[in-house]
């Protein structure tokens, strides 16, 4: 049916459901060619239907308890491990291999709406516009002190290098989140033609299996807490001295994480800042669960809370059986146990 439609009936489609004005001027101009009408409903479709918006719903809309509560369902499971990029001549690792505690990560890039709630300034000035209509866009423009100090605010941090591998490329070693081979259609970079960021998650099939974290490939480039070892190169470009990013963005194109010309990496002074350029952040998952296990343990949220550990499966029921007896009984641990394992 979309690929019938013709210019005008797309047109107007877009207009009534106030879904054209999801992409940019330039990309107006598909509407002018015999394959274009249906090419630029489903991209814009694509962008305005994006997953993230459950979460970013929750930012604006809870406060309090809730919006505590909403921070576990913000993060993802990644569990303990290494695996050697020979390659280039790096390890990737998460949490403790031998202790098993594994890593909570935020299955998004942090958005603007989380941003917001957050009550931190607005990153410098002239960095996108910070609306409610832009809330499911990833959060970007702030330098590496900002990205440091916001993830602070929930005990959080930024990953280091080592730790975005491991949670990007897992235990195999992947050269891309999704899997072994390229795909046009899984992450948002410089081959869509977008020439913006998007809706974090838009790009479902580019998620990372197990985990699910989303745009780990393209959107925006994510700080990272440190820089790569002595003589590992930088896909990417930049001098990593001081500081890097890691992911590419939409106005990269599309590269393998790890590879012949390096790690997916742009080294960066932690002053500089960017429209594509953003963060995501993590923490060793035992020691924040046993923090923060009030926040999510009020006899309201016991569906939601089972609901995340559904999600975080398997590779989390060891940690939080030890986490269960260490806390005492919470119930919002014993919630996630049983949730992971169903």
């Amino acid at each position: 049916m979309i690929g019938r439609m013709g210019s005008d009936r797309v047109m107007k489609f877009l207009r009534g459901r106030n879904l054209f004005c999801c992409l940019p001027e330039r990309h107006t101009s598909l509407l002018s060619c015999e394959t274009g009408p249906g090419l630029l409903l489903m991209v814009v479709l694509l962008v305005a239907c994006s997953p993230g918006s459950d979460v970013s719903r929750g930012d604006a809309a809870n406060g309090g308890a809730a919006q505590e509560l909403l921070s576990i369902e913000r993060l993802a499971f990644v569990p303990a491990g290494s695996h050697s990029l020979r390659q280039v001549g790096i390890v990737a690792q998460g949490g403790d291999p031998l202790g098993g505690g594994g890593l909570l990560v935020d299955l998004f890039e942090v958005t603007r709406g989380h941003w917001i709630a957050s009550g931190q300034p607005l990153p410098g000035q002239g960095w996108g516009e910070w609306g409610p209509e832009q809330a499911n866009l990833p959060a970007v423009g702030m330098d590496r002190a900002e990205a440091l100090s916001f993830a602070r605010l929930e005990d959080m941090r930024l990953p280091t290098v080592a730790e975005w591998l491991w949670c990007a490329s897992g235990s195999r070693g992947q050269p891309h989140p999704y899997g072994p081979r390229g795909m046009a259609s899984a992450a948002n970079t410089l081959e869509v033609g977008l020439g913006r960021s998007v809706a974090v998650g838009t790009f479902a099939s580019g998620r990372t299996p197990g985990s699910l974290l989303a745009d780990l490939e393209g959107n925006v480039w994510e700080w990272c807490l440190d820089q790569p070892p002595e003589g590992v190169a930088l896909s990417g470009g930049g001098e990593s001295e001081l500081g890097c990013a890691l992911g590419g963005s939409f106005l990269e194109t599309t590269q393998t994480l790890h590879g012949e010309a390096g790690i997916l990496a742009r080294g960066l002074d932690p002053r500089h800042r960017a429209i594509d350029l953003g963060l995501r952040r993590v923490c060793a998952a035992g020691s924040w669960l046993l923090a923060h296990k009030d926040e999510f343990s009020d006899s309201r949220y016991e569906a939601r809370v089972r609901g995340v550990g559904r999600r975080w499966g398997r590779p989390a029921v060891e940690l939080l059986r030890g986490l269960e007896v260490e806390a005492q009984g919470s119930r919002g641990i014993r919630w996630l146990r049983a949730g992971a394992e169903q």
